[in-house]
Parts: structure tokens; sequence; C-alpha cells
């Protein structure tokens, strides 16, 4: 009952309140064992005053303080290491807090970190991803234009008759003999001479 009144609970409450009803909880029981000590000490002094009361009656009076002199240093010895002992409690349990508090706040940081990188590493994907599909759009679009270019191609050729090759021209052939050629070349000098 109490399990399932503490699960219904914690489902309904937010963090922050969960952390003020912490606080609140241990002050609570500071506060109580506080109390706890001080009724303590309230029995005791009734009890050794009416001790002393008796012992007053009875004429030991000397004897009785002697005794409850003893007996109410060693009390207050006593309640002196027990308070000693319930501020350890409270100090120890304060320090397991703050680790516990440490550790899930090192176990947050490292979930964050976790899904930063997750984060970056899909946005990293997106971008290739993108790039990847830019790309593959590109080469669809030039695959898709040489296809258009060779089917004008296609078309050219088909549409044009074939044209015949044409014949090579060849130089004729001059045959110039040693006696021109020698006339020639007296011509030119008789020319360079007379100018």
């Amino acid at each position: 009952m109490a399990s399932r009144l503490r699960k219904m609970i914690s489902s309904a409450v937010d963090k922050k309140t969960k952390v003020w009803m912490t606080q609140l909880t241990e002050e609570v029981l500071s506060t109580r064992a506080e109390l706890t000590l001080a009724s303590i000490d309230k029995r005791e002094a009734t009890e050794a005053l009416h001790q002393e009361k008796k012992r007053g009656k009875r004429g030991k009076k000397l004897m009785g303080d002697f005794r409850a002199l003893e007996v109410r240093s060693r009390k207050a010895v006593e309640l002196k290491e027990r308070r000693g002992q319930a501020v350890e409690e409270r100090y120890q349990e304060k320090q397991l807090k703050i680790q516990e508090k440490a550790a899930q706040k090192a176990v947050k940081e490292q979930e964050a970190q976790r899904k930063r990188s997750d984060r970056a590493m899909a946005a990293q994907a997106r971008v290739e991803a993108k790039a990847q599909k830019q790309a593959d759009r590109l080469m669809a679009k030039e695959a898709k234009e040489a296809q258009k270019q060779l089917e004008i191609q296609s078309k050219a050729s088909v549409s044009k008759p074939r044209e015949r090759p044409r014949e090579q021209l060849v130089a004729p052939v001059v045959t110039v003999e040693e006696d021109e050629l020698e006339i020639g070349v007296v011509s030119k000098q008789a020319g360079s001479r007379s100018g």
C-alpha cells in the first residue's frame, strides 16, 4: 500500500518538489531526533529531581548529592555522546546524499553528452544524405542530357543522307629538266645584277 502510494506521488510530483520534499523530510527527521533527545533529558532531570526529593526526606542529602552529581555527570557525558553520534549520522547521511546527487549528475551529463553526439551524428548523416541525393540528381540530370544528345545525334545521322567521301585532290607532278633549272637560275642572277 505504501509503495503504491509512493509510486503515485512520485509520478505526480516534479523534480523540484521532490527535492523540496527530501529537504523537508531531513528537517523533520533532525527535529524529531532533537525532540527525542530533549524528552530524554527532561525525563532524566525529572527522575533526578524526584530522587533528590526522596533522599532529602531520608536525611541522606550529602551522599545523595554526590551520587546525583556522579549520575548527572555520567548522563551528561552519555547525552553528549548521543548528540555527537546523531550529528555524525546526519553528516554521513548528507555526505551520502551529496555523493548520490553527484553520481546522478554525472549520469545525466553522460546521457546529455550521448544525446548531443547522437544529434550531431544524425545531423551529419542528414547532410551526407542530402549531398548524396543532390549528387544522384546531378548524375541523373547529366545522364538525361547525355541521352538526349545521343538521341539528337542519332536522329541527325538518320535524317541526313550519307555523303560520299570526297576524292582527294592530288597535285600534278611537275618535272623540270636540269637545263630549264639552270636557265632559271642564270636569269635570276642576271636580273639581280642589273637591278
